[in-house]
């Protein structure tokens, strides 16, 4: 499961589930962390004006703007 020994950490044994005769393993794993230092973009939008943009695209006449025009290029 791991490449390192230290990784895995109090490894236990349980009792089975049920009438099973497989042991339940409980057992705590020592991961690393890494924060990345890059900033993201986070895009909120819960805070759009939907019905400015909906008033604005309903007044484009959508049927002449993508006359004549394959799929990929609409």
């Amino acid at each position: 499961m791991t490449n390192e020994e230290d990784m895995v950490d109090s490894l236990q044994y349980r009792e089975p589930i049920g009438k099973s005769h497989h042991v339940v393993l409980d057992w705590t794993c020592n991961c690393y962390g890494y924060k990345s230092q890059s900033k993201s973009t986070k895009f909120f939008y819960d805070r759009g004006d939907f019905e400015a943009m909906t008033n604005c695209f309903k007044s484009i006449d959508w049927a002449y703007v993508l006359s004549e025009k394959s799929v990929d290029v609409m």
